[in-house]
């Protein structure tokens, strides 16, 4: 009897582990989720997975101009600062294809309906959508398109 209760034991455990899955191990206190400090990596832009294709545009004299969306990030510190990355790639003819990084940094605070609102060191002011329990952030944001004109891109940043 003894040995089966081990086996059942050691039967329990394994499940349990197994069951653990890959993912990131939940706060033991939920109540952190309700802060966005931590860092988050772009996960999708209007969608789809990073890395992307973003556009593309035939040139006139051959060859195809190609704009990638690499990755990105956004590092919330408990002393209300912020970075947020994004990571990018420009090919072409003449051009290198290498990974071109923008940062921007400032500071952060909670604002009412749920957003991070985000206070660049310009004096800019971006504001990221996210819920009560803050797995997620997004950013809406109007960016160049590469026929001179703009587009409206969506990211969204997962909790690492």
């Amino acid at each position: 009897m003894r040995i089966s209760n081990i086996l059942a034991t050691t039967f329990a455990a394994l499940v349990a582990m197994a069951c653990g899955g890959d993912g990131p191990a939940a706060p033991e206190d939920p109540e952190a989720l309700r802060s966005p400090v931590g860092e988050f990596t772009l996960a999708t832009v209007n969608g789809e997975d990073v890395p992307m294709l973003w556009d593309q545009m035939e040139l006139a004299g051959g060859g195809t101009l190609k704009a990638y969306w690499n990755g990105g990030s956004v590092q919330f510190r408990a002393d209300s600062t912020f970075t947020i990355s994004y990571r990018h790639t420009l090919t072409g003819p003449r051009l290198p294809g290498n990974v071109q990084e923008d940062k921007y940094e400032g500071t952060w605070r909670l604002a009412s309906g749920a957003r991070i609102e985000l206070l660049r060191k310009n004096g800019t002011v971006l504001y990221l959508q996210t819920t009560d329990l803050i797995y997620t952030v997004t950013q809406t944001s109007t960016v160049p398109s590469l026929d001179g004109g703009t587009e409206q891109v969506q990211f969204i940043f997962v909790r690492k």
